[in-house]
């Protein structure tokens, strides 16, 4: 039984790790603010295609307030501007509102290193197909894992 529990915990902070690697990579090299979406632009591409630009605004240390538009993938790396279908990018663009009545905006989460503020700016698009949803269930399974390593070598000890 003890033998069992160590490769479980052991593949799950392995799993839990890779799945997270992305998030802790990016909180250790780069500095995390709310921010708000200013904009999406949806430029045509062809007959039924569109390219999405969103613009999103952030707050810097100093309170001068940055835009910005480098949208990021599930991994937290910069990409261009996606390409879709318009009917996808209408549902898109609802759905970064809160009610179409009053256009209230989600807030999101922008990233950026604090000596390029401007430069290195990015936030995870729903555009670009990230979600922010398995980062911290990576973390959670990495932690499950230590836990399960740590209660092994304890009922050792």
């Amino acid at each position: 039984m003890g033998r069992a529990r160590i490769i479980v915990s052991l593949l799950l902070l392995g799993f839990g790790a890779l799945v997270a690697w992305p998030l802790v990579r990016t909180s250790v090299t780069h500095h995390s603010v709310p921010g708000e979406i200013l904009d999406v632009l949806l430029m045509p591409q062809g007959r039924d295609q569109v390219r999405v630009r969103i613009a999103y605004e952030f707050k810097l240390p100093n309170q001068d307030l940055t835009i910005a538009w480098t949208q990021a993938d599930a991994r937290f790396r910069p990409v261009a501007d996606p390409v879709m279908n318009r009917d996808d990018a209408e549902r898109l663009l609802a759905g970064l509102y809160y009610d179409d009545e009053h256009r209230k905006r989600r807030p999101i989460t922008v990233y950026y290193r604090l000596n390029q503020p401007q430069e290195s700016a990015f936030f995870l698009s729903p555009a670009a197909g990230a979600g922010t949803s398995r980062h911290p269930l990576g973390l959670v399974l990495a932690t499950v894992g230590l836990l399960g390593l740590l209660f092994h070598s304890r009922e050792r000890g």
